[in-house]
């Protein structure tokens, strides 16, 4: 069922590399002496591989993005500056990309569909900087704030080195040894702090996680802890995939075996996803999910006993995936404390929680400013940089200045764009994201029975992000662009030749 999407032994093969190099950044969190040699060595790999086969290099940045959150691993300082791990490795790729464009390789995005779109977006990322230095933004936040923008260079690269559907399957192996041991990280921190009793241990674990950047814990009520990773999005990319193909070729050739192996890993992969007690990731997902509902009935099967057999199925997998998380903070340990709760408490209580709840009550009090804000300058907006002062009930904020907080960054995704290069920058921006929409309906419509799975799994993903985005910002930060430049390089593949260049 899943043999013709990806490689299993591949996938096996980079989650246990990246459990390793996740090991290594905790030891080179912990002896500050061996950080840079490690940083060095990960950058040295990453030229090896680029180097053997260019295909190689965007599959390590790949991997990173999926578990390395904000992207500093490994890092190192450099007199002002902290060069993080992701910095290195865009580095190395994207100038080896450049010398393969000049010596006439990489140059299938230039003629593709999203060429001319991406030189809008790039001209809406103009504005918000010509914007900002007329408005006399400070130079240090106008940097940290485009900073994020410019991975959208990574597209090109995306497209141009993902371009057959071998290098798809050979990608979609390691996104998924990636979301592999993301999940086995997830997993782990929650048996972690639900059963250490030691305060060293828990204060170096939560600092190695926090100032990494790979996420955030947060204690909940009946034993459970929120373990959060912002690369927690490739979760839904593939949970998505992994859906749609189960659906439309679970009676292809499917033997019990593989059906068990692929029900445990469901079970574990929705297990990371709902203990990230995302609510902005699992609103987006339910979009996706919803889309998906209407394909399904309307193109796919509307026989109702098929349709209950199929409900029956996922249903099985979320209460797999609430045993699965209920067991890990109950079983005892010797010489360890343990939870006393269940998973499903915990979700009804995340989704019946209103808007008491600090991020909720601190979302809501930063839209009325902001909109202030944004029609003080609708046009073109305030620039890269610009800040606004807000009331906030985020603890953390408080403890360092006091309910009144200053931001450059804003909660309120699709506003942050407005805030920063004006509704004339919106506008190019929602036709990028347009036309890459309009390319997975094409390459659904035109590319063989076989392919539907993969490009309807991608398109109900991309859906999940852009309904993410308008809460959780992802767009303007790696993470989405990734997410989103993987995506697009799989429907162009699957986009007959004809169909691929602008202007059809």
């Amino acid at each position: 069922m899943f043999r013709a999407l990806l490689s299993h032994k591949v996938s096996i093969a980079v989650c246990l590399i990246l459990i390793v190099v996740e090991c290594l950044s905790f030891l080179g969190y912990v002896f500050d002496v061996v950080s840079g040699i490690f940083f060095a060595l990960n950058i040295l790999a990453v030229i090896v591989l680029a180097f053997w086969r260019f295909e190689f290099g965007v599959s390590a940045l790949l991997a990173e993005l999926v578990i390395g959150g904000k992207g500093y691993l490994f890092s190192v300082e450099m007199g002002d500056y902290t060069v993080s791990l992701r910095l290195g490795i865009f580095i190395v790729v994207f100038v080896l990309w450049l010398i393969q464009l000049i010596r006439g390789r990489q140059r299938l995005f230039f003629s593709s569909a999203l060429f001319r779109p991406w030189i809008a977006l790039f001209g809406a990322i103009l504005i918000g900087i010509v914007v900002a230095f007329i408005s006399g933004n400070q130079a240090k936040l106008l940097f940290l704030d485009v900073n994020g923008y410019l991975y959208f260079a990574m597209l090109p690269v995306f497209i141009g080195s993902i371009s057959s559907q071998q290098e798809i399957r050979r990608q979609f192996s390691v996104l998924v040894g990636g979301a592999y041991a993301l999940t086995v990280k997830t997993l782990f921190a929650l048996l972690f702090f639900s059963h250490e009793t030691t305060t060293g241990a828990i204060r170096i674990f939560y600092k190695w996680i926090r100032d990494t950047g790979v996420g955030e814990i947060v204690q909940l009520d009946f034993g459970f802890f929120r373990i959060f990773f912002q690369s927690h999005i490739f979760l839904v990319l593939v949970l998505s995939i992994f859906l749609t193909v189960f659906v439309m070729l679970r009676n292809k050739n499917t033997d019990k075996k593989e059906l068990i192996v692929s029900f445990l890993v469901a079970v574990s992969l929705l297990s990371a996803f709902i203990i990230s007690m995302s609510r902005s990731i699992w609103a987006g997902a339910a979009v996706g999910f919803f889309s998906f509902t209407i394909y399904y009935f309307f193109r796919i099967n509307n026989k109702f006993t098929d349709s209950l057999k199929l409900a029956g199925m996922l249903a099985l997998v979320g209460i797999g995936s609430i045993f699965l998380l209920t067991g890990i903070v109950n079983i005892q340990i010797p010489g360890r404390s343990g939870g006393g709760g269940s998973a499903a408490a915990l979700i009804r209580e995340r989704l019946t929680s209103g808007e008491e709840e600090v991020a909720v009550s601190s979302r809501l009090k930063l839209l009325t400013p902001l909109v202030q804000a944004i029609l003080e300058k609708p046009i073109f907006g305030h620039g890269f940089g610009a800040t606004l002062t807000y009331e906030t009930d985020d603890p953390r904020s408080i403890e360092t200045g006091g309910k009144v907080h200053t931001a450059y960054a804003f909660e309120w995704g699709y506003l942050d764009f407005v805030m920063k290069f004006g509704l004339v920058g919106l506008c190019a921006f929602v036709y990028f994201l347009w036309c890459v929409i309009r390319l997975g309906i094409l390459a659904l419509k035109k590319s063989g029975t076989e392919h539907v799975p993969i490009i309807l799994g991608a398109l109900l993903a991309y859906i999940a992000l852009l309904a993410v985005h308008i809460t959780t910002p992802y767009l303007n930060h790696p993470l989405g662009i990734g997410y989103l430049s993987l995506i697009a390089a799989i429907f162009i593949t699957h986009t007959p030749q004809s169909h691929r260049e602008y202007g059809t």
